[in-house]
């Protein structure tokens, strides 16, 4: 009778590898569905709650749509924004200025304007421009239905490094390190105390659009991929045309029109396909890149000024012979992590998405014997004359052009 007692692997006597526990692990990580169930049941509400996305969804017509209550949200939370932002941080200004350091001083007051920058500056562009994040999220909406006929044929890897960013960052380390703050430097003052929770509800309304930013790379890189697939296998059906068994110079002259007309169709749709994604994904970038210069800028600022702000912390504790304040350090050293980290999240994605744009045009020129027709010849070349002509490279305010590709590899 076979035992079950003992399967676990051996390895030189040494030590034993259990590979069911491996197994029972992998299997309790998020799957396809629940990654895409969390990020749009999860995600998108607390940004509608937010009004970084003042948008309801039909998932009955699959659309997005405005109503006149998230309007008036939105303009309830620009105001209430501009009343509270101010007090708050003149309040904590006045209590966490450093007299005797000038540059803490100085670091501090940009830091905290750029803040409130960055928050007004999103908020009003996203009300502002209402009618086309409308347009373009429906556009995104409609090709997401048009290339995938459901989540498990999307990619599974950009989703869950997506689900695995929220989940690390938004989730808990960044309540963590704001709670950490509290004991270790708010103390039990109520007036700071509510100042600083006014703090962490603007800096979360900046984490939020972060996610919102890279949720497009997100969308486009999807979108990108089911491209690129529909590509190759077109190219893959021309390339075993020539094989031993189809013999592509013994068809006859009708079938092989029939054959060049049907994959000329499917690259012409497929260049519009590349293009719609394209213009969509540029459009939600050029609306949205004023906030995220100030926010891109914040996050550089912020790792900066916490690398200073704990040195000089340091310093003038040793000098006055108190002890250091670990705690305080430690939330300081987090929210350096959250933004360091939310920068190459968002370097990584844009990156990846323009690997995936401009890899369209490799896959279209792969080689195949068979000659083809002048029409499905045509097709495949004004295919990528088109996209040699144009450049997938994300461009901020029409300023400068990021590399995003250059940014991840460094």
């Amino acid at each position: 009778m076979l035992s079950l007692d003992n399967f676990s692997v051996e390895t030189y006597g040494m030590y034993r590898i259990d590979y069911t526990l491996m197994y029972s692990f992998a299997r309790a990580m998020p799957s396809k569905r629940t990654t895409v169930l969390v990020i749009w049941k999860i995600l998108l509400p607390t940004m509608q709650f937010f009004c970084i996305v003042p948008l309801e969804y039909d998932s009955g017509g699959k659309r997005f749509y405005r109503t006149r209550w998230r309007q008036l949200r939105i303009a309830a939370h620009i105001s209430s924004a501009l009343l509270l932002i101010p007090f708050a941080y003149y309040a904590l200004l006045e209590s966490f200025m450093i007299p005797e350091s000038p540059l803490s001083n100085f670091l501090l007051i940009n830091e905290m304007g750029l803040t409130f920058l960055a928050l007004m500056v999103t908020l009003g562009v996203i009300a502002g421009h209402l009618d086309e994040i409308e347009c373009c999220f429906n556009g995104l909406a409609k090709l997401l239905t048009k290339c995938f006929k459901s989540f498990h044929d999307m990619d599974g890897r950009v989703l869950k490094s997506f689900f695995s960013k929220i989940t690390l960052l938004d989730v808990i380390v960044f309540p963590f390190t704001f709670a950490l703050f509290i004991p270790f430097t708010v103390g039990q003052n109520k007036l700071l105390m509510a100042c600083w929770l006014v703090n962490t509800w603007s800096i979360l309304q900046m984490l939020l659009f972060c996610n919102l930013f890279q949720s497009i790379a997100i969308v486009g890189t999807l979108l990108y991929k089911a491209v690129n697939l529909q590509i190759h296998n077109c190219i893959d059906q021309l390339s075993h045309l020539d094989n031993h068994e189809t013999r592509w110079h013994h068809f006859d002259r009708g079938l092989k029109l029939t054959i060049c007309k049907r994959l000329a169709n499917e690259i012409d749709h497929i260049c519009r396909l590349h293009r719609a994604i394209t213009r969509l994904v540029q459009k939600l970038v050029q609306i949205l890149s004023p906030p995220m210069i100030f926010v891109t800028t914040y996050q550089c600022l912020i790792i900066l000024a916490e690398v200073y702000f704990e040195y000089t912390s340091a310093v003038k504790d040793l000098g006055a012979g108190l002890p250091l304040n670990y705690g305080q350090w430690l939330s300081s050293f987090l929210f350096m992590v959250i933004n360091g980290l939310q920068f190459y999240f968002t370097a990584s994605v844009y990156a990846r998405m323009t690997e995936e744009a401009e890899k369209s045009a490799i896959l279209l020129n792969e080689f195949f014997l068979c000659d083809v027709d002048f029409r499905l010849d045509l097709s495949i070349e004004l295919f990528t004359v088109e996209m040699l002509h144009h450049n997938y490279k994300i461009d901020i305010c029409g300023l400068y052009t990021v590399d995003f590709t250059m940014v991840n590899s460094v």
